[in-house]
């Protein structure tokens, strides 16, 4: 049956007023807290959004200045259409808008431009993590790549349950082995920024892929508890993260002007950390949607479908259940 999306112009009003308020990826009556809709991405944005252009972490001012010719039309209709929900980042496509509706093929592509990256910056990643633990870091990115590329397989071709399980079961420890790594990566006594977007987007991938191989097994179940475990992690690790701390452990370029370096990389972890609380909000907010989706009997695998194949709108809404 067709899902029963709205566009987000429908609560633009609510939302300017201060009648509705947006948290995550739910949008709120302000006066009783309770849920009114749930933003879904669609193919637009989920590919967008993986494209690479820039940072996942980045402003959306940031995004709508490195498009190609190609690409302009379709990054100034995602930053418009993210604006209107009154997003300023791309943080909450690190944990996703609802349910990823990039494909496998597209998820598996911005893993390895990710590896790339991480290859291309070899020695500071060292430095951060150690040559063991970048070793082993090698090693887990062909275990998600592996992963992913199966479900790429599975998508194209359709697969049963047991092989989606396998997958499930890969990515869900490649989810929290990533997540491992931003929470060394914290802890250490200089902060890393480019390593700690760079890990953290790939737990976030990992889970993502998780999520939409439970949907293609029907298994809404499932996908509920991983979303409810992969929220509560994420806080634990990022929940103590402030700007000030991360500014602290930042290099410092003139040490005789310490205070005004310390203002500058307060500057940049400010951003950093709103968008990290983002992508936490719309982790929080999976829950709520797989118990609309249940309630109202819709199926997983055609939800995803239904979202992917919208190519004119980056973002959806679906009325709470």
């Amino acid at each position: 049956m067709p899902i029963p999306f709205d566009v987000p112009a429908k609560y633009i009003a609510g939302l300017e007023q201060g009648n509705l308020t947006r948290i995550g990826a739910l949008i709120k009556d302000s006066s009783s807290g309770q849920i009114v809709a749930h933003v879904q991405e669609t193919g637009v944005l989920g590919n967008l959004a993986h494209s690479g252009l820039c940072s996942a972490l980045s402003p959306l001012t940031a995004v709508s200045s490195v498009g190609s010719n190609i690409q302009l039309a379709q990054l100034k209709s995602m930053v418009e259409g993210l604006q209107v929900l009154q997003f300023a980042n791309l943080g909450a496509t690190v944990a996703g808008l609802g349910i990823s509706c990039a494909g496998f093929a597209v998820l598996n592509n911005r893993i390895r431009k990710l590896q790339e990256s991480l290859e291309g910056v070899a020695e500071s990643i060292l430095y951060a993590i150690g040559e063991m633990r970048a070793s082993q870091v090698r090693e887990h990115l062909a275990q998600v790549n592996f992963a992913v590329e199966e479900g790429a397989l599975l998508e194209a071709n359709g697969g049963g349950e047991l092989e989606w399980h396998s997958v499930s079961q890969t990515l869900g420890r490649e989810t929290q082995y990533y997540l491992g790594e931003v929470k060394y990566l914290l802890s250490r006594n200089e902060f890393e920024q480019e390593s700690f977007e760079q890990f953290l987007e790939l737990s976030c991938l990992a889970f993502k892929a998780r999520l939409q191989a439970f949907f293609h097994m029907g298994r809404l179940d499932l996908a509920m508890g991983a979303a409810q475990k992969m929220s509560h992690d994420f806080n634990i690790v990022l929940d103590p993260v402030s700007p000030i701390a991360l500014a602290k452990k930042l290099p410092w370029t003139n040490s005789a002007c310490a205070e005004q370096d310390l203002r500058k990389n307060l500057e940049g972890t400010r951003l950093l950390v709103q968008s990290v609380r983002d992508s936490q909000d719309c982790l929080a907010s999976i829950p709520e949607l797989i118990q609309t989706l249940t309630l109202r009997k819709i199926n997983g695998a055609e939800y995803i479908r239904s979202a992917k194949s919208n190519l004119n709108d980056p973002v959806l809404i679906l009325e709470a259940a």
